[in-house]
């Protein structure tokens, strides 16, 4: 296996991207990765460049690609990285895809200036900003506060090619007994939208990475009864404040594109499709 599939997974129209071969240096005790305290080891810039041509040749024209940094690692945690994510989107901005980047870091302001400029339309690169908690000290112990997280929500308004979601991903018991937080940040911010994720029971194996959700073996296995319950009514709550609420960080993006959905997992819990423009694929339903 060479260094390009460790670092790249293609997943129908998704391709996620990773920028160091291990490490991510937030130590989130409920990640999947194995290495979520240990520093990063990033890829080198003649990676990036080799990684960039290796998903240009894969790339299909006729169909509309969205690019997901960074299933294992951190994207912001340091220059050094921010740096590699630019790169890449200045690689690939070019070709029918969108970019969505998940964070628990601050983002410098150069960086969100350069990402405005770089995207080639609204909505071309979407910014996750992951607060499944809002006491951090101990579960995410060496992230970005969530101090410095809101302030990203607050600074993202500020480039209008720029898109906002507060990613609350895993939902889990915090969540659920602190909804109160979240409508009260909600209202005050105004993230763009919200994304409210799922939760899985177990890490499968010492390699399971976010991919996982796709197949309906895993989808079966992962979301409870409780927990879809749950998440719906949690949902209703926030889009009392207006907002757009979503149970896929993708499912905004495809319906701003205009492109076809493809989530494995909804297709066989339709309930989640709602509101949603898009028709699935084999499903002639709406929603």
């Amino acid at each position: 296996m060479d260094n390009n599939e460790l670092l790249v997974q293609y997943e129908k129209r998704r391709i996620f991207i990773d920028i160091a071969f291990k490490g991510c240096g937030s130590g989130c005790v409920y990640c999947y990765s194995d290495s979520s305290s240990d520093k990063q080891s990033l890829i080198s810039l003649y990676h990036v460049d080799k990684l960039c041509q290796s998903v240009l040749e894969k790339l299909d024209d006729s169909i509309y690609y969205i690019i997901s940094f960074c299933p294992n690692t951190e994207p912001f945690k340091s220059d050094e990285s921010c740096n590699l994510i630019i790169r890449i989107i200045k690689k690939l901005r070019h070709k029918k895809v969108a970019f969505q980047i998940a964070t628990k870091e601050f983002i410098p302001l150069n960086v969100l200036k350069t990402l405005n400029e770089l995207s080639r339309f609204k909505n071309q690169i979407f910014i996750n900003i992951s607060m499944p908690y809002l006491e951090t000290k101990i579960i995410e112990p060496h992230a970005g506060t969530c101090e410095e997280r809101i302030r990203n929500i607050q600074n993202i308004k500020d480039f209008s090619n720029l898109s906002s979601c507060l990613y609350i991903k895993p939902y889990n018991s915090f969540v659920k007994n602190n909804i109160d937080k979240y409508i009260k940040l909600i209202r005050e911010e105004k993230p763009d939208y919200v994304c409210v994720g799922m939760k899985f029971e177990e890490k499968l194996t010492s390699n399971s990475t976010c991919r996982t959700m796709y197949t309906k073996e895993i989808a079966e296995k992962t979301i409870s009864k409780n927990d879809f319950i749950g998440i719906l009514k949690i949902k209703e709550e926030l889009e009392k404040e207006g907002v757009l609420v979503y149970f896929a960080s993708t499912c905004f993006i495809v319906n701003c594109l205009m492109i076809e959905c493809e989530q494995e997992l909804y297709k066989y819990k339709p309930e989640f499709c709602q509101k949603c423009v898009i028709r699935r694929i084999g499903d002639e339903k709406e929603y």
